[in-house]
């Protein structure tokens, strides 16, 4: 990937995805209109009106071809509507960015355990799987980035070890490019609670 690509940031709720809408951002991709957690407000009004049983295929498309290029939009949803934006996405081809974070710190954000909260219709740990699938079966380009790996990265250059976090972030996720914009978007102490979670 690279800050040409179109992208799909994809991912469970609570999963750290809402911090790499917000690092796409400020790095100068095309969000569309956001709501309070990053989600493109459009794709979350689609994917609801999905949910529901409406068919909008034309609004699927007129809102992909209304994105100035290039774009990362989000929205938690799209684990369970992807199968309805998978023909449209063809001529965009978008990389896929799959972000997962540890389960024990994503209990952490619910008010109950992980596995037996339900979402979408879905256990939490249902729809973890299903993402899984759909990253291995994506057909254009993609990435996989763990929310931990962000967080220790986000540490590390905040205590000024810029050198080796410029390398390993080059290696994982060369998309990222100028760091000093997407690291302020991270919360550091939320970053140390969710990294003190998994210990």
């Amino acid at each position: 990937m690279n800050c040409e690509d179109n992208v799909l940031i994809h991912g469970v709720g609570h999963s750290g995805t809402r911090l790499f809408a917000a690092m796409a951002a400020a790095l100068g991709w095309n969000t569309g209109k956001v709501n309070g957690t990053h989600e493109t407000k459009e794709l979350n009004r689609l994917n609801k009106l999905i949910l529901r049983g409406v068919g909008c295929g034309k609004a699927q498309k007129q809102f992909l071809a209304s994105l100035p290029s290039p774009w990362a939009i989000k929205c938690t949803r799209t684990v369970v509507t992807l199968d309805k934006w998978l023909p449209l996405l063809k001529p965009y081809k978008p990389a896929m960015l799959y972000v997962t974070r540890h389960p024990d710190a994503m209990s952490k954000t619910h008010r109950r355990p992980i596995a037996a909260k339900r979402s979408l219709g879905h256990k939490v740990s249902e729809l973890c799987e299903i993402a899984r699938e759909q990253y291995d079966a994506w057909p254009w380009q993609k990435w996989h980035v763990t929310f931990e790996q962000v967080a220790r990265w986000a540490l590390q250059w905040g205590g000024g070890n810029r050198q080796k976090v410029v390398r390993e972030v080059g290696e994982a996720l060369p998309c990222l490019g100028d760091l000093q914009p997407a690291f302020e978007c991270v919360n550091l102490e939320r970053a140390r609670k969710s990294l003190r979670a998994i210990q």
